[in-house]
């Protein structure tokens, strides 16, 4: 599977991406998580919430969180809380890209670790929703693996009976799952 090898997310600059202005430490601002179409890696930008509110996306949008712009001494802190992390992952179940599913894989594999989903099984890659997805990335011009895995989670706390979760496993090679993890950690400044 075609993944860039060197995943390389900066921290916040502490200037809007949309206006170039800096954005003072305390002011409330959006964090975004957007993929570079010219490497195929992930970059980290800011917005100050007037561009946001005013519309402005950064091109090859994947996440996005409500953040505060920190000062450059502060202590590291968790950006996301773990309902907005596991809004993220949920939001991430109708990605169509190579990058895309395997930003979802490793996210889940947080929340997994983090206990907050629970590991209920495997199948093979049949399900409609799974079809679909992988349909979709053989039609964005990636090439789609023949058999791919599908993982069957369940958040914690749901109802008996709840159909599970489905997560496609990307099938990453052990360097680019520690090196997402590794960047993926460095966006949201936690110690995963």
């Amino acid at each position: 599977m075609p993944l860039a090898s060197d995943y390389r997310i900066g921290r916040s600059t502490g200037l809007c991406a949309a206006t170039g202005q800096p954005m003072p430490p305390g002011e409330p601002c959006i964090a975004t998580l957007c993929e570079n179409p010219a490497d195929d890696s992930l970059l980290r930008s800011d917005v100050s919430t007037l561009a946001w509110d005013a519309g402005f996306r950064p091109v090859g949008l994947i996440a996005y969180w409500r953040t505060t712009v920190q000062p450059p001494d502060a202590p590291r802190r968790m950006l996301l809380d773990d309902n907005t992390l596991i809004e993220l992952f949920e939001r991430l179940s109708q990605s169509d890209t190579n990058q895309r599913l395997a930003f979802r894989f490793v996210l889940g594999l947080i929340l997994l670790r983090k206990k907050l989903l629970k590991y209920v099984g495997r199948t093979p890659a049949s399900s409609a929703a799974s079809k679909k997805s992988l349909s979709a990335e053989s039609a964005s011009g990636q090439p789609a693996p023949a058999s791919r895995d599908i993982w069957l989670l369940q958040l914690k706390g749901a109802p008996e009976g709840a159909p599970p979760i489905e997560m496609i496993d990307p099938q990453l090679s052990e360097d680019n799952l520690a090196d997402l993890t590794d960047q993926l950690s460095q966006i949201l400044n936690s110690e995963l």
